[in-house]
């Protein structure tokens, strides 16, 4: 799925919404549910798909998502 983003023109929410649209995408790509990742980050399920609807994490469970779904080399970026 392309995003096509101005990340310049775009609100801190816009952005927000589409970096946890991008980890949605990311984990269904996988075939994984929201239950693998959770377990393996520390949070509940519930709490993925809290971040899948733009409903606000901390940037510390936000980061273990990621390492979960194995694409923290992306915090490069």
């Amino acid at each position: 799925m392309a995003y096509n983003i101005d990340f310049s023109v775009t609100t801190s929410d816009q952005i927000e919404a589409a970096l946890c649209k991008r980890l949605e995408s990311i984990r269904l790509a996988r075939n994984i549910n929201q239950v693998q990742p959770a377990e393996e980050a520390g949070v509940s399920p519930r709490t993925i798909g809290r971040l899948e609807k733009g409903q606000g994490v901390s940037m510390d469970t936000f980061i273990r998502i990621m390492m979960a779904l194995r694409i923290q080399q992306n915090l490069e970026a």
